[in-house]
């Protein structure tokens, strides 16, 4: 099989030693583009090219999204200088078979595009625990969003205060309410939410992150922030792990 590779990186001092690279030492056939509009017109229809497409651009994940459509006979390969595993997830989620740090070393580049090529998937051995972690916490983000859907919305300002650490006290201050309505939202997010304690249900509040209405003159500085939304967690490939 003759793998031919498109590099789509607009600095063209790289494109052309990765090039030369993938060529001496891979067997392979490359062609390099300043950018994703330059490589989807060109007459590249042959099965299995790869097109390495950089990260780095602000329209990165546009351009995977566009080269999906456009390119779908081609295996198509984010790369970055640092990537991180919402980014990658990100461009996983756009069509991308894989990631892949441009760092890695000629002889690593030439092992992950030629089992890409076989229809498996890639990603820096830095990167995968990473993208598990990050799996893992849209996981249980999806989950906390669920079972917070079944309490009110007093209740979820009330979580959320509960979920930033303060006491049933305080947030009857900051709400206006009485203490003793404070407890009874607490007894009641307790019983609809199916946890015992308040450090239970503040970790479902964390893990929901800006799904809960944060009273705004109480400040979200101890609350979770949120990414992406949850995207599958595999795409029936085997993953390659790089170096």
């Amino acid at each position: 099989m003759n793998v031919r590779v498109a590099i789509v990186d607009a600095p063209s001092s790289f494109r052309t030693s990765v090039a030369r690279a993938l060529q001496r030492d891979g067997g392979m056939d490359v062609a390099t583009f300043d950018d994703t509009a330059s490589f989807a017109c060109a007459p590249l229809r042959r099965p299995f090219v790869i097109a390495l497409v950089s990260m780095e651009s602000v329209e990165a994940l546009v351009s995977l999204s566009r080269l999906t459509r456009m390119a779908h006979y081609a295996h198509l390969v984010a790369w970055d200088s640092e990537p991180d595993p919402v980014d990658a997830l990100a461009a996983i989620r756009r069509g991308a078979d894989g990631v892949l740090d441009k760092h890695t070393s000629a002889a690593g580049l030439i092992r992950a595009l030629n089992e890409i090529a076989r229809g498996q998937c890639a990603f820096p051995r830095s990167l995968s625990s990473a993208i598990v972690e990050e799996l893992q916490r849209m996981h249980r983000r999806s989950e906390a969003q669920a079972r917070i859907a079944l309490i009110s919305r007093r209740e979820r300002e009330v979580l959320a205060l509960l979920a930033a650490g303060w006491r049933n006290a305080a947030i009857a201050e900051e709400l206006g309410i009485s203490e003793l309505t404070a407890k009874r939202h607490v007894h009641n997010i307790f019983e609809k939410l199916s946890v015992s304690t308040r450090a239970a249900a503040a970790r479902l509040g964390r893990d929901a992150g800006d799904e809960l209405p944060f009273p705004a003159s109480a400040g979200r500085d101890d609350l979770m922030s949120s990414h992406d939304d949850p995207v599958p967690s595999g795409n029936g490939r085997h993953a390659v792990i790089t170096r």
